[in-house]
C-alpha cells in the first residue's frame, strides 16, 4: 500500500528544475517546470527580448490591465494539462512597459466549440 501511495505521490509530484533548453526542446517537459519558474523568482524584472529569448515565441499575447491599473500586456505559454487531464495549464506573464512584472501559473478549462 504504501508503495502504491509513493508511486501516486511521484506521478503527481515529479518538478523539473527549469532549463530554457529544456523548456524548449522538449515541450512535454514543460508542465513539470512551471513551479519551479513562478517560485524562482527568476522572470520579474526580464525584458520582453530577454523572456523569448528564455522561453522562445510565446503561444499568445494580448492586452491586459493590471492590477495597479497600468496598461501592458500577459504573455502566455501553453504548458500541457494538468495531470487529471481536466484543464490546461499555462504559464502566464505580465508585463508593464515591456519588463516581466507578475508571473503566475494558470489553470482552465479547454473551449470547445460545439458546447452547447
Amino acid at each position: 500500500m504504501a508503495l502504491i501511495g509513493l508511486g501516486t505521490l511521484h506521478y503527481f509530484n515529479n518538478p523539473l528544475v527549469f532549463s530554457p533548453e529544456v523548456w524548449q526542446s522538449a515541450p512535454e517537459k514543460r508542465a513539470d517546470m512551471v513551479n519551479d519558474i513562478v517560485s524562482g523568482n527568476r522572470l520579474p524584472g526580464k525584458s520582453k527580448s530577454e523572456i523569448i529569448e528564455l522561453l522562445g515565441q510565446p503561444s499568445s499575447v494580448a492586452d491586459k490591465i493590471t492590477v495597479n491599473d497600468q496598461k501592458g500586456v500577459v504573455m502566455k505559454y501553453k504548458v500541457g494539462f494538468d495531470k487529471i487531464g481536466q484543464l490546461n495549464i499555462s504559464l502566464n506573464l505580465d508585463l508593464v512597459n515591456d519588463t516581466v512584472v507578475l508571473v503566475y501559473k494558470y489553470h482552465e478549462q479547454e473551449s470547445t466549440a460545439d458546447a452547447p
